[in-house]
């Protein structure tokens, strides 16, 4: 420990926040007495041992160690106290001054959980003998030598690690031989680095972007919905993004198929469940009554849903119970699951889509969208990894 350690730090608990001592974790409660001075004692180890080039710098205190004592919320942490007690042991703080003042109270020590071993107790004949537990916590006073110096010698002189001197200021203004031209060779790495990292982070903003898509499989609310409109425009569609005048659908849908053309309103539903309930559907609804009193249009109503979303689709089950497809067959509503939407994205990718016959297919559908045969165009690794679609049949 260098510096002063007598300060508080905040803490939060079950009983709100709080203050308490920094040194609390020690599991050692100190008592400090803040008389200052100038006198110091010291022991062998400060007079010509490793301790003494901060020994020598200590020149004045302006406080100093009265005793301390086991802090028993902590020191329980580590120790089984009951068991001490039993043996009739009690928790203890050994210390050992390196330098102390008049008053005989410490100003540089060590500090050890330890035990006494108590024998004719309570009798002039008292003798307490202590074992120490852990390793020594050292205590060095604020002494007048720079930080670079302190570190120094802490690392040095009590540590045993080699360290050199630091370079001083002035010392950046010599030239040694044959260093130009490897400050030159310096210059042209870190030019290549920093170029490398340009490189680095739009590649990773690259792959970001090609992995949006892969939000279909897992997310929820607007990500879920920000990507369902993206890869529908990715397919060719027209698709107008929520506003105050779409009254917060989660999109309009335009497509354009040779002298056709088909408008839809999107419903985006993700759930954790495995199974939709009619929230999607009664949502459609509103926004296609929307649509004719404020566009003038009847507008085909799309189900855009991501169950089970928590779990891989291979572990997915048909998420459109019996009534559900009813309700959807009977207003007309066509309903897609994203990762059959992500499905489509990748043969269109990959040149394997008819888009003309997908926009089609889709809004002719009412109910469920018959994914079967662009799942058969998938070739044996992509179903491997993209994993199983669910299928009506594979209802719970």
């Amino acid at each position: 420990m260098l510096g002063d350690p007598r300060f508080t730090v905040e803490c939060e608990s079950a009983r709100a926040e709080h203050e308490e001592p920094f040194l609390n974790w020690t599991g050692i409660e100190f008592s400090w007495d803040e008389r200052p001075g100038t006198t110091v004692e010291r022991a062998f180890e400060a007079s010509s041992g490793a301790y003494k080039p901060f020994a020598d710098r200590l020149v004045r205190w302006d406080y100093s160690l009265n005793g301390c004592r086991p802090y028993l919320e902590e020191f329980k942490k580590a120790w089984n106290v009951n068991v001490m007690l039993e043996q009739g042991e009690e928790p203890s703080v050994e210390v050992v001054k390196f330098c102390w003042n008049r008053y005989g109270n410490a100003l540089m020590f060590a500090v050890r959980h330890a035990y006494d071993e108590v024998s004719n107790s309570g009798t002039p004949y008292e003798h307490r003998t202590t074992t120490a537990l852990s390793g020594p916590i050292i205590f060095l006073p604020k002494v007048n030598l720079s930080e670079e110096e302190t570190l120094e010698r802490l690392l040095r002189d009590l540590l045993g690690v080699e360290v050199s001197a630091p370079e001083p200021a002035w010392i950046a203004e010599f030239k040694a031989l044959g260093q130009e031209e490897v400050d030159q060779d310096l210059a042209e790495l870190e030019a290549r680095i920093e170029e490398l990292i340009g490189d680095h982070d739009r590649k990773v903003e690259e792959r970001s972007q090609l992995r949006e898509p892969l939000k279909l499989l897992y997310e929820t609310d607007p990500p879920l919905e920000e990507a369902a409109r993206s890869v529908m425009e990715a397919l060719g569609a027209e698709v107008e993004w929520p506003g105050e005048e779409s009254n917060r659908a989660d999109g309009w849908v335009t497509v354009r198929v040779g002298d056709q053309t088909f408008e839809g309103v999107l419903e985006v539903k993700g759930v954790k469940t495995k199974h939709f309930d009619f929230e999607g559907l009664r949502q459609l609804t509103d926004w296609i009554h929307h649509g004719i009193n404020s566009r003038r249009k009847k507008y085909t109503g799309i189900f855009v849903g991501n169950s089970s979303r928590e779990d891989p689709p291979r572990r997915r089950i048909w998420p459109f119970n019996k009534n559900w497809v009813e309700q959807a067959e009977m207003h007309g509503y066509a309903a897609v699951l994203t990762g059959e939407l992500y499905v489509l994205y990748l043969l269109d990718r990959t040149g394997r889509l008819n888009r003309a016959e997908f926009w089609r297919q889709l809004f002719s559908t009412k109910g469920p969208f018959d994914m079967r045969p662009y799942h058969e165009a998938l070739t044996g690794e992509e179903k491997e990894q993209f994993g199983h679609l669910p299928q009506p049949s594979d209802r719970e």
